[in-house]
Protein backbone atom coordinates (compact mmCIF):
# COMPACT_ATOMS: atom_id res chain seq x y z
CA UNK A 1 0.00 0.00 0.00
CA UNK A 2 1.57 3.68 -1.02
CA UNK A 3 2.50 5.92 1.83
CA UNK A 4 -0.35 8.36 3.20
CA UNK A 5 1.83 9.95 6.13
CA UNK A 6 3.80 12.70 3.50
CA UNK A 7 6.37 12.97 6.24
CA UNK A 8 6.74 9.24 6.16
CA UNK A 9 6.77 9.38 2.06
CA UNK A 10 9.24 12.42 1.59
CA UNK A 11 11.86 10.22 4.15
CA UNK A 12 11.54 7.61 2.61
CA UNK A 13 12.43 9.01 -0.83
CA UNK A 14 15.31 11.12 0.47
CA UNK A 15 16.85 8.68 1.82
CA UNK A 16 16.76 6.21 -0.68
CA UNK A 17 17.77 8.62 -3.28
CA UNK A 18 21.19 7.88 -4.85
CA UNK A 19 22.10 11.75 -4.89
CA UNK A 20 24.38 13.42 -2.33
CA UNK A 21 22.54 15.45 -0.29
CA UNK A 22 25.83 16.72 1.75
CA UNK A 23 27.19 18.35 -1.37
CA UNK A 24 24.90 21.51 -1.36
CA UNK A 25 24.04 23.71 1.12
CA UNK A 26 20.33 24.12 0.30
CA UNK A 27 20.01 20.22 0.57
CA UNK A 28 21.92 19.96 2.80
CA UNK A 29 19.68 21.93 5.06
CA UNK A 30 16.52 20.23 3.90
CA UNK A 31 17.75 16.72 3.94
CA UNK A 32 18.40 17.50 7.74
CA UNK A 33 14.79 18.91 8.34
CA UNK A 34 13.57 15.40 6.48
CA UNK A 35 15.75 12.99 7.47
CA UNK A 36 18.40 14.19 9.93
CA UNK A 37 22.16 13.67 9.71
CA UNK A 38 22.30 10.69 12.50
CA UNK A 39 26.19 10.71 13.95
CA UNK A 40 27.70 13.66 11.45
CA UNK A 41 25.36 17.10 11.89
CA UNK A 42 29.06 18.74 13.07
CA UNK A 43 30.39 17.37 10.10
CA UNK A 44 27.78 18.86 8.09
CA UNK A 45 27.73 21.90 9.40
CA UNK A 46 31.56 22.36 9.31
CA UNK A 47 30.96 21.23 5.84
CA UNK A 48 28.97 24.52 5.14
CA UNK A 49 29.66 26.81 7.50
CA UNK A 50 26.95 26.73 9.85
CA UNK A 51 27.32 28.47 13.55
CA UNK A 52 26.57 26.64 16.69
CA UNK A 53 22.93 28.36 16.44
CA UNK A 54 22.39 27.06 12.92
CA UNK A 55 23.00 23.47 13.81
CA UNK A 56 21.15 23.54 16.98
CA UNK A 57 18.17 25.51 14.38
CA UNK A 58 18.35 22.77 12.31
CA UNK A 59 18.13 20.25 14.78
CA UNK A 60 14.77 21.51 16.39
CA UNK A 61 13.08 22.02 12.80
CA UNK A 62 14.44 18.10 12.74
CA UNK A 63 12.85 17.05 16.01
CA UNK A 64 9.90 19.11 15.21
CA UNK A 65 9.73 17.70 11.64
CA UNK A 66 9.56 14.04 13.15
CA UNK A 67 7.04 15.16 15.57
CA UNK A 68 4.00 16.30 13.07
CA UNK A 69 4.39 14.09 10.94
CA UNK A 70 4.64 10.96 13.95
CA UNK A 71 7.91 9.82 12.51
Amino acid sequence: MPERNPGRSLRGTMATDPRDWSLCKRDAWIYGIVVGWVDCWEEIARKHDWSASDLARLIELHVAFTYTFDL
